[in-house]
């Protein structure tokens, strides 16, 4: 904004130095720059261990090197870029978006040791890693009246019940509670929604797409079964709650879903095409 003799002044912003980018103006993206995204049935190797040293293991230069690359000459157009910016005495390193887990990583290791010769506490900002279930990450996201907390997945009832525990311990000690009471007494949920999600760690592991003819027969099972749906569901149920029945919504939903039933495949599969 200009003052009163003239000049120009530049107010610092508020938001990540990476989010004002010029993105619309580069070229359209040809055909042959088009890198396809990873095989979620693709197998993995672990993910390289980075010492304390400078130098990348040769396990995770191989790895990054052998990703796939698009086919053709590439237009010379840098689409991704990392932004920097030192503020208020830290290092705020805006990560573009990737497409493996393994340049990440490898990139996130040249951060780190960056800030260790610079003896700078560094936030990373930007894009979120590439989806892999070799990492494992929890979300909190501040919702109306509750923080909603997303956590990993559990391969087992013992390893949820503990995190599960460690969640609420996590929450009292920094005196949140995990329950509410409305203004009558009754107890009710905080309004996050208490989800549970099924399946596996990784696609191949899922027992519904291994075995889709099992997740045929749980919905169904469940749809024959209304005392389940309304034992889990709180206060309000039908087809404006969070989690609606089959039979609650349109009127056609029950057709449709017949129709998708008879299209599983039986027995196991290896992959869904």
């Amino acid at each position: 904004m200009a003052n009163a003799i003239g000049r120009d002044h530049l107010d610092p912003g508020r938001q990540p130095n990476g989010i004002p980018s010029a993105v619309g103006s580069l070229p359209p993206v040809a055909q042959e720059e088009v890198i396809p995204e990873r095989d979620p049935f693709e197998p993995r190797e672990p993910l390289p261990v980075y010492g304390l040293d400078e130098t990348v293991p040769a396990s995770a230069q191989q790895q990054v090197e052998q990703q796939p690359e698009a086919s053709g000459a590439l237009v010379d157009v840098v689409r991704t870029a990392i932004c920097i910016e030192p503020r208020q005495g830290k290092l705020h390193v805006f990560m573009p978006p990737m497409n493996t887990l393994e340049e990440y990583v490898a990139l996130i290791h040249h951060v780190e040791m960056t800030t260790r010769t610079l003896s700078m506490p560094v936030v990373i900002e930007g894009y979120e890693p590439p989806k892999d279930h070799r990492l494992q990450k929890f979300l909190i996201t501040p919702d109306p009246g509750v923080i909603e907390v997303n956590i990993h997945p559990a391969k087992n009832w013992p390893e949820l019940v503990n995190n599960t525990e460690t969640l609420y311990q996590a929450a009292h000690e920094c005196r949140l509670g995990t329950e509410k009471f409305m203004l009558d007494g009754r107890h009710t949920g905080t309004g996050g929604g208490n989800h549970i999600t099924l399946g596996g760690s990784t696609p191949a592991d899922s027992p519904f797409l291994r075995r889709p003819d099992l997740l045929r027969s749980f919905v169904n099972y469940w749809q024959h079964h209304p005392g389940l749906s309304y034992l889990f569901s709180g206060m309000f149920i039908g087809p404006t709650s969070q989690a609606p029945r089959a039979d609650e919504g349109r009127d056609e939903a029950l057709y449709e879903l017949e129709i998708a039933f008879q299209n599983f495949p039986e027995g196991e599969v290896d992959q869904l095409g």
